[in-house]
C-alpha cells in the first residue's frame, strides 16, 4: 500500500511534464499536424532533449524538496527518492509516444502501430510473469519494465513512420537522454 501511495504522489508530481505537453501540443497543433515529414524527426529530437533536461531538473528538485512534497501524505520523504526519477522518465516517454501518435494517425498507420504495440504488451507481460514467478517483481521492476515497453513502442512507431518518409536518426541518438533522471536516484541521500 505504501508503494501505491508513493507511486501515486510521484505520478501527480510528474504531471508538470504532461501539462507542458498539453499546452504546447494544443497551441501548435495545426503546425505540428501539417509539418513536413522531413522536419518531424529534427523537431522530435530537439523535443526529446528539451523534455529530458526538464525531467532531470524536476528529478533533482524533487530530491531536495522531498520533505516538503510529502507534507500531509503520510509518506516518508525517502520513499519517493528512488521512485520519482523513474516516474518522470515514464511520463517523459509517455509524452514522446503521444507526439509520435499524432503522425501515426495522420499517416493512417494506426492499425499497424496497434499490432506492434499489442505484441510488445504481450512480450512485456511474459517478462513480468517470469519475474513474478521468480519473486523478482517489485514496484521499481514494474516501472522499469513499463519504461522499456514505452521505449520499444517509440522505436516501433519511428520504424513504421520511417517507411512513410520520416527520418528519425537524431531521435535514436537523443532517446537515451530520457533516462538522465535515473542518475538522480543514484545520488547519495540528501
Amino acid at each position: 500500500l505504501s508503494d501505491v501511495a508513493s507511486y501515486s504522489l510521484c505520478a501527480r508530481l510528474a504531471l508538470v511534464i504532461v501539462f507542458l505537453h498539453q499546452v504546447l501540443s494544443t497551441g501548435f497543433f495545426k503546425q505540428l499536424y501539417q509539418m513536413d515529414n522531413a522536419k518531424v524527426g529534427r523537431l522530435l529530437a530537439t523535443w526529446i532533449a528539451a523534455l529530458s533536461l526538464i525531467a532531470l531538473v524536476l528529478a533533482a528538485a524533487a530530491r531536495y524538496l522531498a520533505p516538503w512534497l510529502v507534507i500531509g501524505t503520510g509518506i516518508a520523504p525517502a520513499a519517493i527518492l528512488p521512485i520519482f526519477p523513474a516516474i518522470i522518465v515514464q511520463t517523459t516517454l509517455w509524452v514522446l509516444n503521444a507526439n509520435l501518435e499524432l503522425y501515426v494517425n495522420r499517416e493512417l498507420i494506426a492499425h499497424k502501430a496497434s499490432a506492434w504495440l499489442a505484441g510488445l504488451i504481450v512480450a512485456a507481460g511474459g517478462v513480468g510473469y517470469a519475474l513474478h514467478a521468480t519473486h523478482a517483481l517489485d514496484l521499481m521492476t514494474i516501472i522499469h519494465l513499463y519504461n522499456g515497453l514505452m521505449v520499444a513502442s517509440m522505436v516501433a512507431q519511428m520504424r513504421l513512420l520511417s517507411r512513410k518518409g520520416f527520418s528519425f536518426a537524431l531521435c535514436y541518438l537523443a532517446l537515451p537522454l530520457t533516462f538522465l533522471p535515473l542518475l538522480v536516484a543514484a545520488l547519495p541521500a540528501p
